[in-house]
């Protein structure tokens, strides 16, 4: 089994890494990398070089088209590329490409899923291993599913941590299961299933906290965009950036009159805010402001 490694991450490294010593793996093609990211194109570049195979940045090089078409690639093995990838390019591999998406497919296809379903107080989230279909976004045949179930205490670098794990191995099942049977479905997502939502990116602005929100969503909101992310943010009486990076909800019998973001008890290791319905507790946070007083308040 020949294969391709097209894409980016950490996730997609240590595929190949695991994948490199069974199957030959006969070409690199990865993209600019996101500042989040654990591996960079410096590093796939030199994987290629260690593996002495030829490495692209472009799928649109005619080089490795021309590439492609003599070496007769049995399987792509992608994660992340950042563009809808094109049924010719797919076309170009004996069985084609198969991707990993961090998503219960159907219902979570597109951008930023882990973070919606968190935000959406899912009690998991599923990676999903499909054959992708050109010029289509997050469908085709699913080969193989893994879940990571969610609770309050799980943060998005939790499930990403799983993920690194998880994903390498997740490959290596798909392929044993293609090698016995090139036709193997799982199960069978259509882009216009009904069941399926289509996620739009989310940017680091999008998780500026609205104290006037529930505790329960504001936490949600917290988890979904904790490290490796920029981290869920408000500001010290309107003017010093507060960075939250974990927090608990928080219950008591406390009766109270007071305005959204207010800072009720402070203690060497954690301090609480009200928020529009109910209490949290920060655990870990970043400012150049300290919290000192009850008379300061988060907006």
């Amino acid at each position: 089994m020949r294969l391709a490694i097209i894409g980016r991450t950490e996730f997609l490294y240590n595929t190949a890494l695991l994948l490199k010593d069974k199957y030959k793996i006969s070409v690199v093609i990865t993209s600019k990398a996101a500042p989040e990211y654990k591996k960079t194109e410096k590093d796939f570049e030199q994987l290629a070089k260690d593996l002495n195979i030829p490495f692209f940045t472009s799928l649109k090089d005619q080089a490795l088209i021309n590439f492609l078409k003599e070496e007769k690639v049995d399987l792509g093995i992608s994660i992340n590329w950042p563009t809808i990838i094109k049924q010719d390019f797919i076309d170009l591999f004996r069985l084609g490409i198969l991707n990993a998406h961090m998503g219960d497919l159907p219902k979570y296809r597109g951008n930023a899923v882990v973070a919606w379903a968190i935000l959406n107080g899912e009690e998991k989230v599923v990676l999903s291993i499909h054959f992708m279909e050109g010029d289509k976004l997050d469908c085709g045949r699913i080969i193989y599913q893994s879940t990571f179930f969610l609770n309050n205490n799980i943060y998005i670098g939790d499930v990403y941590k799983w993920a690194e794990q998880e994903i390498p191995f997740a490959f290596m099942r798909s392929i044993e299961i293609l090698k016995n049977n090139p036709n193997y479905v799982l199960k069978y997502v259509d882009e216009n299933d009904e069941m399926g939502f289509r996620c739009y990116p989310l940017r680091p602005e999008d998780f500026k906290i609205d104290w006037t929100k529930d505790a329960e969503y504001i936490h949600r909101l917290i988890r979904a965009n904790s490290k490796p992310y920029s981290g869920a943010f408000s500001f010290i009486d309107g003017k010093d950036k507060i960075i939250i990076w974990k927090a608990e909800l928080y219950y008591d019998n406390e009766k109270y009159f007071t305005i959204s973001g207010q800072i009720s008890k402070i203690q060497e290791d954690y301090f609480i805010v009200i928020t529009g319905k109910g209490k949290l507790k920060i655990t870990e946070w970043e400012s150049n402001q300290k919290i000192k007083s009850i008379r300061q308040r988060l907006t």
